[in-house]
């Protein structure tokens, strides 16, 4: 026997909200297929994960078992983008090394450097103080003017 009707809202960051009933004994799973299903303008992802209250939902479990209550709103968490992070990451160097290479004598030392901030970008840019940020963000928007 199914049990109570909850209708829910869901918030997808930079898209419209969605909104839809369901049985408080379905599982997550579930509600991410009939999502998927339900709004296919959306074009959400095979893989996408469902949060309430700050947490993510396990697809086993079900909005009854997670406290989910009628009225709620869950968060749509999409998977990264890996081409529009890679297109991004790309640019980035390509930007610090038009910015670098005026200041190397030869073209070898320049790419050494070059290898250098590639191979420690992920841990350099969690060091970067907002000053630098500050800075390479506004060298970014002059060059775009």
């Amino acid at each position: 026997m199914p049990g109570n009707r909850l209708h829910l809202n869901f918030k997808v960051l930079g898209r419209s909200d969605l909104e839809g009933d369901f049985d408080e004994d379905t599982a997550v799973g579930k509600v991410k297929g009939l999502l998927s299903d339900s709004f296919p303008d959306q074009n959400l992802p095979q893989e996408f994960k469902l949060l309430f209250r700050g947490k993510t939902l396990k697809d086993e479990q079900t909005l009854e078992n997670v406290g989910v209550r009628s009225g709620d709103k869950l968060m749509i968490i999409l998977p990264k983008n890996e081409t529009a992070l890679k297109t991004a990451k790309s640019r980035f160097f390509e930007r610090i090394g038009f910015v670098m290479r005026p200041h190397f004598r030869t073209e070898a030392d320049f790419n050494l450097a070059m290898r250098n901030i590639q191979q420690n970008y992920d841990s350099g840019i969690k060091v970067m103080s907002p000053d630098d940020i500050e800075r390479l963000a506004n060298f970014s928007l002059s060059q775009e003017a």
